[in-house]
């Protein structure tokens, strides 16, 4: 995609609404609305639905919470990596470059790298970086080029 070889690579661990805790937790949400949904018009296999959605969440949530969604622990992850003309975005099912005219800024916070673009920010977990000042340190000196 780009003819340099990278300034920084690490993986792709996102935080916020786009990571696997939010998915599990609204789509066990959904299944559990949906099985109460066909209680109420009379068809009582929604019951093992709900009760499904249910069990699953008690299940994850208190004790298996942080095996289940820890940085470190996620199959397949994207890589991201820092090249003069923007952040490539590796995933399984494509790859993608961002220049870096659409990335307004970067942040390095307390539990996150973040790139601040118009309308989707690319979040990534602070823990799952090697090291995150070299990794800004690299982004800020493509983006001044």
């Amino acid at each position: 995609m780009t003819p340099d070889e990278p300034t920084a690579t690490w993986s792709w661990h996102k935080t916020g609404f786009g990571n696997a805790e939010w998915v599990f937790t609204a789509a066990m949400a959904v299944l559990v609305i949906v099985g109460l949904g066909m209680v109420a018009l009379g068809n009582w296999s929604g019951l093992f639905w709900a009760v499904y959605g249910l069990l699953m969440t008690a299940w994850a949530w208190p004790t298996n919470h942080n095996r289940w969604f820890d940085s470190q622990n996620r199959w397949n992850p994207p890589e991201l990596r820092v090249h003069e003309a923007g952040l490539v975005v590796d995933k399984p099912f494509g790859t993608t470059i961002v220049s870096w005219d659409a990335i307004a800024s970067v942040e390095l916070i307390d539990d996150e790298l973040r790139l601040e673009r118009r309308w989707l920010d690319i979040r990534c977990d602070r823990d799952a970086i090697d090291d995150p000042k070299a990794v800004l340190e690299a982004i800020e000196t493509a983006r001044r080029r």
